[in-house]
């Protein structure tokens, strides 16, 4: 099953990077630059559906801290959404 997260990112260079940073480690992203376009996207249903949205972070962390930590950062976001999931179900 693939992993599939939302990105909402209007520089075109740096969602280019995120796109291809985390496709180098099996996710798949899909980026938008409008916010219509992100709601849209979270919209989904089924397989298509985003585990993870990342939103612009640009004041909260510099792009070259994002870039060279993203891949660590995406995977403990996505343990850590699993790890929620599972402790919200019925069995967990």
């Amino acid at each position: 099953m693939t992993t599939h997260i939302l990105a909402l990112e209007k520089d075109l260079f740096f969602s280019v990077k995120i796109r291809d940073t985390l496709r180098h480690h099996g996710i798949e992203v899909k980026t938008v630059r409008t916010l219509q376009a992100f709601e849209l996207g979270l919209a989904v249903a089924g397989d298509e559906k985003p585990m993870l949205a990342i939103v612009n972070t640009a004041q909260v962390v510099a792009n070259s801290k994002f870039t060279s930590d993203m891949p660590g950062l995406v995977k403990r976001m996505l343990n850590a959404q699993q790890d929620h999931a599972r402790d919200d179900s019925p069995t967990g």
